[in-house]
């Protein structure tokens, strides 16, 4: 949230509108999966089923993007992870599927990854400007997620990659 134009709202809104989350379901986790429109899981304490999703839309998605003065596109690396996680099998064509999901509204991405080792060093450095990671929460409890992952805390040691702080 502190590179541009990521620092832009309504640029992080219009990548997130672009991405076709339920083609990456089916073709990443064999279908076997749920779109995220929280930040935890719907089977945790506190879930809050009324947050309305970012559907896949990408003519809204084109829309935002000219409203933030991004309407001929932009450049951008795109982190993926190199190893396979239980929450993601499959980080390089989840990727691929992104890039391409982008470019449709003229967002080119460029793929970029390291030794895993690497890749979490840099990440946490705060080189990226888009990076793929995940999360599985390992005690029942909501503040698992917000404070490991988005407090200010978090944004200073590494685990908030976006450096976004509540």
């Amino acid at each position: 949230t502190e590179k541009k134009p990521f620092d832009d709202v309504k640029v992080r809104q219009a990548l997130t509108y672009a991405v076709n989350k339920e083609a990456i379901i089916k073709a990443v986790y064999q279908g076997a999966g749920v779109a995220a429109k929280n930040l935890i899981p719907p089977t945790m304490w506190g879930y809050n089923d009324d947050v309305k999703d970012y559907t896949y839309d990408p003519e809204k998605a084109k829309a935002l993007l000219k409203e933030a003065g991004q309407d001929k596109g932009f450049t951008v690396e795109l982190w993926a992870m190199p190893v396979q996680r239980p929450y993601n099998p499959n980080a390089r064509r989840m990727a691929e599927m992104v890039q391409a999901d982008w470019a449709k509204i003229g967002v080119q991405a460029k793929i970029v990854t390291y030794e895993w080792g690497e890749y979490l060093k840099r990440a946490k450095a705060g080189e990226h400007q888009a990076v793929m990671m995940g999360w599985t929460g390992d005690n029942g409890d909501p503040d698992n997620f917000f404070a490991t992952l988005f407090s200010c805390a978090a944004a200073k040691d590494g685990s908030n990659y976006s450096r976004w702080c509540y």
